[in-house]
């Protein structure tokens, strides 16, 4: 999925420095369904990050067919990892096309 920097969307500049991180939001789901995302800093292996999304642009894998691990990686456009995580199963929630878990 793709966040684009930079960039206005529904009329608002779609990322927000906070003071320990980034917020991006976009009421479009412009250009992969991305709704959301939270980047905040911590010290390592405490920092986090939440991407949320929906609706037809999102890619929709089949989160039933997971059976861990699972990594997960956020990339800046140079392709250097920003966030990499990784999740073993059992998750905390698979179900009905939702997936949801804590980093091991």
């Amino acid at each position: 999925m793709t966040l684009p920097a930079g960039g206005v969307c529904a009329g608002k500049p779609c990322w927000l420095a906070k003071p320990t991180g980034y917020k991006y939001k976009d009421k479009d789901l412009t250009p992969d369904g991305v709704l959301s995302a939270a980047l905040k800093a911590g010290i390592a292996g405490k920092a986090s990050a939440k991407v949320g999304g929906k609706g037809v642009n999102l890619p929709q894998p089949n989160p039933t067919t997971f059976t861990g691990p699972i990594v997960v990686q956020l990339q800046r456009a140079d392709h250097a990892i920003c966030f990499g995580s990784t999740f073993s199963a059992p998750f905390k929630k698979n179900v009905g096309g939702s997936f949801s878990d804590a980093s091991d």
